[in-house]
Order: structure tokens, then sequence, then C-alpha cells
């Protein structure tokens, strides 16, 4: 955990610690020297005891492309809603988030919402656990708008720990042209009903398994996505292909967190 060192007369924590070693800056370990005997002060690698829980958070996303429309804006204002499901507490329950999309209005545009996980750590501290790169020599530390978190770490500190998710994926579509995002930190499944193979009949699939591993970082899938995904980018002006008179749900719900194959209690969040 952090030690403190003394800059311009006023005590700072000092997060992290480096040194270089073949020319090459590495995160290191502190030990100071206590009544003769050597002690560790600051670790360079989180152990699991030091994970108390986690938040899995969505936030509409400001900047988004969609392949199919590369010209499409972001627009707020198309008719759709992301709702908290489940459990709205920190705990183990099962809990998620359900996208509700709408046939009305001429809104055309994206809209989506981007998941990212967060650990607090036992001293308050909070590390996202779903970061591209983690084994960078240099401490990423960033503010946050959320509730009780003003910054996080992407940090080199994970060590070996394993941190895997569980849950499913449940979709319902009105039997038109659906297009958008609907993965969990997997870019190769976007789950919803199969635009090739409509038949103007609504369409329902409910307990298509999610299953992620976040960490470590070589045990990803080589289509691991780093951020999780729900959303729409609606088109009602093509000739084919686009989204008028659609309607329907996304949904992801988590079943467990755990770390080293022990749950942990976690919550969801949504931020606008």
């Amino acid at each position: 955990m952090p030690t403190w060192t003394k800059i311009n007369n006023i005590w700072r924590e000092q997060w992290s610690s480096h040194s270089k070693i073949d020319g090459i800056w590495r995160e290191s370990d502190i030990s100071v020297n206590i009544d003769g005997m050597w002690r560790q002060v600051y670790s360079a690698t989180i152990d699991p005891s030091d994970i108390r829980h986690f938040r899995l958070i969505y936030e509409r996303a400001k900047f988004k492309s969609h392949p199919e429309y590369p010209n499409m804006q972001v627009n707020f204002n198309v008719p759709a809603t992301l709702h908290l499901t489940g459990s709205t507490s920190m705990d183990f329950d099962n809990k998620g988030v359900l996208f509700q999309y709408r046939r009305d209005g001429y809104e055309e545009g994206i809209l989506m919402y981007e998941g990212n996980l967060y650990a607090m750590l036992t001293d308050g501290k909070y590390i996202r656990i779903n970061s591209g790169n983690l084994w960078s020599a240099n401490d990423e530390r960033f503010a946050t708008p959320y509730f009780n978190m003003p910054e996080a770490y992407g940090v080199s500190k994970m060590g070996t720990i394993y941190i895997d998710i569980a849950g499913y994926y449940t979709y319902e579509n009105s039997g038109y042209y659906i297009a958008g995002w609907n993965n969990f930190f997997d870019h190769s499944k976007q789950i919803f009903s199969d635009n090739s193979s409509l038949s103007k009949e609504p369409e329902r699939s409910t307990n298509i398994p999610i299953s992620s591993i976040l960490l470590p970082i070589d045990s990803r899938s080589p289509t691991y996505n780093h951020i999780a995904e729900i959303g729409i980018a609606r088109n009602l002006s093509n000739t084919d292909n686009n989204m008028v008179g659609s309607y329907g749900i996304l949904d992801q719900t988590i079943r467990y967190i755990r770390v080293d194959g022990i749950p942990r209690p976690f919550i969801i969040e949504i931020y606008e």
C-alpha cells in the first residue's frame, strides 16, 4: 500500500516506486529497516485480500462510431433508455442493465453505454480492472466523475491475480433490423437478433452465457474488448437495413465477479 514522501515541506502520498533495471524502469517494492529487521512497507503488486469489492459502471458514450454507418454521430435524443435490473445493493446477488429502444420519433444516431469495472481496495483506492494494458512502467492515475471515487488507477500492480465474470445476455427484437452493440468485454460477440434471417416476427432469446476473463492479461480472449458495450446505431434514412419500426431490449446480467475463484460483492451503476 502507499508510502509518504515529503515534497516542498508537504507530506504527499506515494503510490508507486520504480527502479531502473537493465535500462528499463520497473515498479519495485520498498522495505525499511525497523529495529534491525527489514520490513516491507510498499508492495509493487496487489494481493487478492486487498480487493474489497467491485463497481461496474456504465456511462453514456460521448464519442462513438459504428462500422456500418461511419458518418453517424452520437445523439442523446435517440428514443432509448438504460435501466438497472436485479439487486441495486453492494452484494453477491444477480444484477444487470437493460437497454430498451423504442420505435417512436424520427431521431437518428448513436446511443450507447460503455461499461468499466473498478475494484475498490481495502485502503479505499480504486483500480480500473479492464484497462487495455496494466503492465506499463508508468502508473496511470486519472480523475473520475463517480460518487466517492475522485480518482482511479490503471497500474501494473495486479500480479497474477485471476479475475473473471459470468452471467448471461437476453435480447428481444420486434422482427425489424437492428444495428448496435451488446457485448461484455468481447468484441467478437454482438448479441442480438440475426439481421440476415429476420422474419418480421418478434424474437426473444434468454440465458445466452456471458463469460469473460479480465486478468491476468495473458489469459484474456484474443477477441477481448477493453469495455462492455450496449446500445444502438439508429438509421431511419436508408432504403434497406434501417430501424424504422424497430423496438426491443438488450440485456446484460452478471451472476458473479470472482477473485482467484472466490466471489466478491459488486454493484452496477449508470452515469448519464
